[in-house]
């Protein structure tokens, strides 16, 4: 059962770092697009 909790815990905090590397992605290409379309 504990064992059950930490496998559930890991994956849970691996999607959370998945979900937040593609929002920082998405947030500098934005970033990057506006600093372009700024030139």
């Amino acid at each position: 059962m504990h064992l059950y909790i930490h496998i559930n815990c890991t994956a849970t905090f691996l999607i959370w770092i998945v979900v937040l590397s593609f929002l920082t992605h998405g947030l500098m290409e934005t970033m990057v697009a506006e600093m372009h379309a700024w030139e």
